[in-house]
């Protein structure tokens, strides 16, 4: 459709968008989630001290020690991203989720992008086993503790 118009909205465009991919257009199908993203979704990171304590920066200062060998990293600022969407609340799928929305691709600090957040298809995307390897170094750091999100609230 979008091939066909010569002139089209931005909000047109990303509204087709939206549509083809919640399945309105072309057919897109919801896949079901991986057993990585249910053991993320059952798992919610809970700060154990306030941010700007000295509890807290000791303990924040043990996590890159804390990381397994062989985790894949967060690139950027994006570790700092992980930290600040635990809210008690949110799931590790949750926050993989909004760490990937921010960052998923993104460039930054690098000479040719030094003040910009550019999306290239060169930078990797933020993978959940990075964003749960992080989590779980926070945790064996005294930072977090993990606790069994809430059932799903009946309807």
């Amino acid at each position: 459709m979008i091939g066909r118009l010569t002139r089209i909205s931005l909000p047109a465009a990303l509204l087709y968008a939206l549509g083809a991919c919640a399945g309105g257009v072309g057919g897109a199908v919801a896949q079901a989630p991986t057993a990585a993203e249910q053991a993320a979704a059952r798992q919610v990171p809970r700060k154990r001290f306030k941010v700007y304590t000295a509890e807290y920066r000791e303990a924040a200062g043990r996590v890159t020690a804390s990381l397994r060998q062989d985790a894949p990293r967060l690139p950027g600022l994006a570790a700092s991203e992980v930290s600040g969407f635990i809210d008690g609340t949110r799931s590790v799928l949750d926050i993989w989720s909004a760490v990937r929305a921010e960052y998923g691709q993104v460039t930054t600090s690098r000479s040719d992008y030094k003040f910009a957040y550019v999306v290239t298809p060169e930078t990797p995307d933020i993978t959940l086993d990075a964003v749960t390897a992080y989590v779980d170094a926070m945790e064996k750091a005294g930072l977090v503790e993990i606790v069994a999100a809430p059932p799903p609230a009946r309807r």
